[in-house]
């Protein structure tokens, strides 16, 4: 995600252990979050595909909720 010049964004990447489209999600993730622009955090969805927030729509939003209050 490009951000303008000197901006700093926290970041929330949720993705699911088993996610077909992906050669190695978690290291995908943690890719994703290294070349954040500021603070970031992975949550990995333990036995879920592509669609993490549809194959477990309770604790996504658990961790989402989690997340934002923490700002």
């Amino acid at each position: 995600m490009r951000h303008p010049a000197g901006s700093v964004s926290t970041e929330l990447i949720v993705m699911g252990t088993e996610d077909g489209d992906l050669a190695d999600p978690a290291a995908e993730a943690q890719r994703i979050a290294n070349e954040a622009s500021g603070p970031s955090q992975v949550a990995m969805v333990e036995g879920s595909g592509h669609y993490p927030h549809a194959d477990n729509p309770e604790f996504v939003a658990h961790t989402v909720a989690t997340f934002l209050k923490e700002l």
